[in-house]
């Protein structure tokens, strides 16, 4: 909604000062105008933590990450333009702010409050960025974001410290579409289109990587343990324990079991049979409509 009501909240009674242990929105939400927003159960919106990024600047991915999986969720991961973003959500605030260093668009982000890791992949970046979030510079006094003119190679070694992995993707892969952390493992959906809309979603492969050795050695690049490709081409997944559900562009949803390091084994496909998306126009008929009887007159009703 590109613009909210002025006061949208329904409750009568807010409760104004939220404790910090609390999930302080239902829903956060980002839209490619650039603009990060809060929101109650109710749909009202609660805050505004970052504004639309402003006419000249064309629609991008606005990728968020929540810090854990739960209701005592307060820190977010955001990827806007060419930043990587650390929103605080109990104090409302971006705290942590820091330029990208191909100074491309991030395209996902990935955090787990666990391991203090936070993963970033840009458009055609060819490998995926690893940050300590502990690290990660704050934007400058009186500052939302860091300076758009700041690039990466601007900033000082302290705040360079906080990139403390840079993970290069197989040959003949330009982008991961998707990540997610889960503490040392790493899964990626691996894109060789290298031609592939800044939003498009779909991946080759899915592949895992262990980052357990990105804390004690800065810049060690972590280990493949495997990589898979995926019938039909990967459109999204979600990870659960040790199993995954990824979505094929081809139609099937595939259930796969993956244990350590091993690569996954396909366990079923949750729907078997393949289905066409059908457009209005392939579900024409093209009959043709006789025309009215010779003789036939028209009544008008009164």
């Amino acid at each position: 909604n590109p613009n909210p009501n002025p006061n949208p909240n329904p409750n009568p009674n807010p409760n104004p000062n939220p404790s910090p242990g609390a999930s302080l929105a239902h829903a956060i939400s980002s839209s490619a105008d650039g603009a990060v927003r809060l929101w109650d159960g109710g749909g009202g919106l609660l805050a505004e933590l970052l504004p639309p990024a402003g006419a000249p600047r064309p629609a991008q991915p606005v990728p968020l990450d929540l810090g854990a999986r739960g209701a005592h969720s307060n820190v977010v991961a955001c990827g806007r333009a060419e930043q990587l973003l650390l929103l605080d959500l109990a104090a409302e605030v971006v705290s942590a702010a820091v330029p990208l260093p191909h100074g491309l668009p991030a395209v996902h982000v990935a955090l787990d409050s666990t391991s203090h890791l936070i993963a970033s992949s840009s458009l055609q970046a060819g490998c995926v960025h690893l940050w300590d979030v502990r690290l990660l510079p704050a934007p400058p006094e009186g500052q939302q974001l860091a300076p758009a003119a700041l690039l990466w190679e601007d900033l000082s070694a302290a705040a360079r410290r906080a990139l403390v992995g840079t993970l290069p993707l197989p040959s003949g892969f330009s982008c991961a579409r998707q990540l997610h952390l889960d503490e040392c493992k790493l899964f990626a959906a691996l894109d060789s289109n290298p031609d592939a809309h800044l939003f498009s979603r779909s991946s080759a492969q899915l592949a895992l990587f262990d980052v357990r050795a990105v804390g004690a050695h800065q810049h060690a690049a972590p280990p493949l343990l495997w990589r898979r490709p995926v019938r039909g081409g990967l459109s999204c997944f979600q990870c659960s324990g040790s199993r995954l559900l990824l979505g094929s562009c081809a139609g099937p949803v595939l259930l796969w079991h993956q244990s350590g390091g091993l690569p996954p084994v396909a366990e079923r496909e949750v729907e078997p049979e393949r289905r066409k998306l059908r457009t209005a126009d392939k579900k024409k008929t093209h009959t043709k409509v006789p025309p009215p009887p010779a003789h036939q007159h028209t009544h008008t009703l009164k």
